[in-house]
């Protein structure tokens, strides 16, 4: 009962967090870890790029003390600026030589989950980070994906997590922050300041939740935070209805949200598709169009429910991305992220809510070419019989060639959007 009325108070406020402004491209973002495969993803439309496993952080920075190799860093920013990329540059993780603990195992091998043993170190990495970039990145992210595995209020798989990126306190995650937040306002000013990104394993608005107690909240523009909720988006629905109380609470009412990191293993749900067992439910719906389905409903959930921007990862990983190296390439998700930017650039987003007794979503948009609205089903809802409305201008779904479906006309309503023009 308390999640239908919760649910009810987050339909109420979808559409807001952009302020009745239209979607524009910056809220279209992406991760590619090198740029030459990741070359298509910038003819797709995106605004934003994460700079994350780019070969950019700290230890890959500053690798001795004193010596800053910014080689890789360049090139990336360079890019970034040439292809009109807004740039989020994620600053941790610890090189071994500065790190608290350098013989403690991390993602990247040794000592880079740990917090610094000099945060002196950290602040002369920030200050000559922001001052060569200066004006150039537009937002600063302090860590990736921070854990408290130290923390009495968190037990693992209960709120702790995998401490394989961050090993620290949380009061020594707010000295970071702190210091990341100082450096980037005396420097540049007009740069932003996101918090570390909280990620999904343990309870991941309660790690943010006391992060903020603990006084980080002073230290950051915006929060990040990855929404990762595969086979089924609507499911962030609740999760960001959590974190904007949190935000409200510790008087953090102008912080957005940014969802950071945000992917599909799309062979998983393929599959799962085809065999019934998860996303279609029932027959309606085509497996290989499941691609297509998921990207515009993770936009579109994200949008209409309090997130301004959305970072894919990764155009060129082998299990969410697009393309590799080694010629693994999916076309068709490829065409789709042109399509889903094409689709809802310049939209406002009215709202979003589930109709007809909760069998399927439906999200309402207008721009100055007239008004949408998209329906869908959930991955575990009953089929849903739905009729093209008689006013529709023109109907199809989403991700499929052609397949015009004429006002007045009923289907049979699964994963795949639906698209209405009026």
């Amino acid at each position: 009962m308390r999640f239908l009325k919760l649910l009810c108070c987050i339909i109420l406020l979808a559409g807001k967090s952009w302020g009745g402004a239209p979607l524009d491209k910056r809220f279209f973002g992406f991760h590619g870890h090198e740029l030459f495969s990741s070359a298509a993803a910038f003819n797709v439309g995106f605004g934003s790029i994460r700079l994350w496993d780019t070969g950019t952080s700290w230890r890959d920075v500053e690798p001795e003390k004193g010596r800053f190799d910014f080689s890789r860093l360049d090139e990336f920013v360079r890019i970034a600026g040439k292809n009109d990329l807004k740039v989020t540059l994620t600053l941790g993780s610890t090189p071994q030589w500065a790190s608290l603990r350098k013989n403690e195992s991390c993602a990247y091998g040794q000592g880079c989950a740990a917090p610094p043993a000099d945060i002196e170190d950290w602040k002369n990495y920030v200050a000559t980070v922001v001052s060569r970039y200066k004006g150039r990145i537009e937002c600063y992210e302090s860590w990736n994906e921070v854990s408290f595995p130290s923390e009495p209020a968190l037990l693992y798989k209960v709120g702790g997590g995998n401490p394989m990126f961050y090993s620290g306190t949380i009061a020594q995650l707010v000295d970071l922050q702190k210091v990341v937040y100082e450096q980037v306002k005396a420097i540049d000013p007009k740069a932003c300041v996101l918090s570390p990104s909280f990620h999904s394993t343990g309870d991941w608005v309660r790690k943010a939740d006391l992060f903020m107690k603990a006084g980080g909240g002073r230290y950051f523009d915006n929060l990040s935070f990855h929404l990762y909720f595969g086979d089924w988006p609507e499911r962030m629905v609740p999760v960001i209805a959590r974190l904007r109380a949190a935000l409200d609470h510790y008087g953090l009412k102008a912080s957005r949200i940014y969802n950071t990191e945000v992917g599909i293993p799309f062979d998983q749900y393929q599959n799962r598709a085809r065999s019934q067992a998860v996303l279609s439910g029932h027959s309606s719906g085509d497996p290989a169009n499941i691609g297509a389905a998921l990207i515009l409903r993770t936009y579109l959930t994200n949008a209409a429910f309090g997130v301004d921007r959305v970072y894919w990862y990764a155009w060129d990983d082998g299990v969410f991305g697009m393309e590799k190296p080694d010629a693994f390439s999916r076309d068709g998700e490829k065409r789709v992220f042109g399509q889903v930017v094409k689709l809802l650039e310049g939209q406002t987003i009215d709202g979003c809510a589930k109709e007809s007794g909760d069998r399927y979503w439906t999200c309402r948009l207008h721009s100055a070419a007239g008004k949408m609205a998209v329906y869908w089903t959930d991955p575990h809802a009953e089929r849903a019989q739905f009729k093209i409305p008689a006013t529709a201008r023109s109907a199809y779904l989403f991700g499929r060639e052609g397949g015009q479906l004429p006002a007045g006309s009923s289907l049979m309503l699964g994963f795949e959007p639906v698209v209405v023009r009026f």
